[in-house]
Parts: C-alpha cells; structure tokens; sequence
C-alpha cells in the first residue's frame, strides 16, 4: 500500500498489482478465509441462518469468478 501512493494514475496501480501477482494473492487469501468461515459453520446445527450465511460465502466465491 504504501508503494501505491507514489503511482499517479489508476492504470498504473492496475499495472502494478497485476505486475506483483496481486490479483492472485487477493483469492487465495479470499478463499482461505471463506474455507475457514465454512469450517467454522459446520459447527453449528442446521438453520436457515447457517443456510443464508453458507450461501453468502457461495457467492463470495462465485462472483469473483
């Protein structure tokens, strides 16, 4: 972050991050923290709470696709 703040355009931010494999590293770290949050869901008993919050990691996932 503190690298982006010499850049002066959005385009070279964007060439910056797809430069140093940003974008990669942001979905592994999205799907890390989406495993762990399923992991903790499988805890507790079936609900239509756990349904909607297990759709909502779903989602997560599928529209960063």
């Amino acid at each position: 972050i503190n690298n982006l703040k010499d850049y002066k355009s959005i385009d070279q931010i964007i060439s910056f991050v797809k430069e140093n494999n940003g974008i990669e590293y942001s979905e592994k770290i999205m799907r890390s923290l989406v495993d762990k949050a399923s992991s903790i869901l499988d805890n507790y008993p079936e609900s239509e709470y756990k349904k909607s919050l297990q759709k909502l990691l779903s989602y997560t996932i599928i529209r960063d696709i």
